[in-house]
């Protein structure tokens, strides 16, 4: 049965962590809401992932606290807000 087992929990951080590492050169593309199209790659994906799960954290919230506002003020990329 060992074979059948995980060493690691199977979480979106892992997921992310090995997509940038193993894929970093992988291009990512989504499309924004006035159809313009974002490229970007898995290594930028996951860091911007990690710093924004890092200010969060700084904000005071913890693993499993649920969040969805995303300001309209902003332009989403890849999932981010950003200025």
């Amino acid at each position: 049965m060992r074979g059948t087992m995980m060493d690691f929990p199977l979480t979106l951080k892992t997921i992310l962590e090995r997509a940038g590492k193993q894929f970093s050169k992988v291009e990512l593309v989504s499309r924004r809401p006035d159809r313009s199209v974002v490229r970007t790659n898995y290594r930028v994906f996951s860091e911007r992932a990690r710093r924004l799960a890092s200010a969060l954290n700084r904000l005071g919230l913890r693993t499993m606290t649920g969040i969805s506002k995303r300001s309209s003020a902003c332009r989403a990329r890849a999932g981010f807000c950003t200025r």
